[in-house]
């Protein structure tokens, strides 16, 4: 293992993104149908979300900021090529070309950005991976202290083709489950990271 695959395995924590802020949390919640109809279950998704960021706080009063960890190549969150990966129900009769318009996009340089919740988003990942192409995977949980990638993830990570980021702190896994808001927090993450909308596969 030379030093540069020992850079990937590396866990960064507590770092910042000015993108990545209450505003972009709260967005995911309001903009939401679900969310938008009760102003009650909009505060009990808060408490949910707030219960599991990550943040830190600095010396100034009212310093709190939310933070992010990751594990992987560092240097695919800075790409200047970012897409996003996103299914959404309405768009399953389009699915094949969704998959092959993310996939061309990787082959031509892009690193794609997901959370891989729905079974289509996980189907694409593992065409991203048979094909060594780039990816940045937002988790659904923090990194536990002596965290490392497995499997193929592992391998592309390894390899400078992955990087894992999380704005959780970890809690064991039997006490995280995966609920509406906190998959709506994790595919806002894929929209701040890649800066892109979740339709920009629709080419005419």
């Amino acid at each position: 293992m030379d030093n540069q695959q020992n850079s990937y395995m590396i866990l960064h924590r507590n770092t910042r993104s000015e993108n990545w802020n209450a505003e972009a949390i709260m967005r995911a919640i309001k903009e939401d149908s679900y969310f938008a109809k009760n102003e009650e279950i909009r505060r009990k998704a808060w408490d949910v979300i707030g219960g599991r960021l990550a943040f830190s706080v600095g010396e100034e009063p009212d310093s709190v900021k939310l933070t992010l960890d990751y594990i992987g190549n560092r240097e695919l969150l800075y790409a200047y090529e970012r897409v996003s990966l996103i299914c959404h129900r309405a768009d399953e009769p389009f699915f094949a070309q969704q998959a092959e318009t993310v996939l061309d996009a990787a082959r031509h340089g892009c690193v794609v950005v997901s959370a891989f919740i729905s079974k289509k988003e996980r189907e694409i990942k593992g065409m991203l991976i048979k094909e060594s192409l780039p990816i940045i995977e937002v988790m659904d949980n923090g990194f536990a202290p002596q965290y490392h990638p497995y499997g193929d993830a592992y391998d592309a990570c390894m390899a400078g083709r992955m990087v894992q980021i999380s704005p959780w702190t970890f809690c064991p896994q039997s006490e995280c489950k995966l609920t509406r808001e906190i998959c709506l927090v994790m595919n806002e993450l894929v929209r701040v990271i890649s800066k892109a909308p979740d339709n920009w596969w629709k080419r005419e």
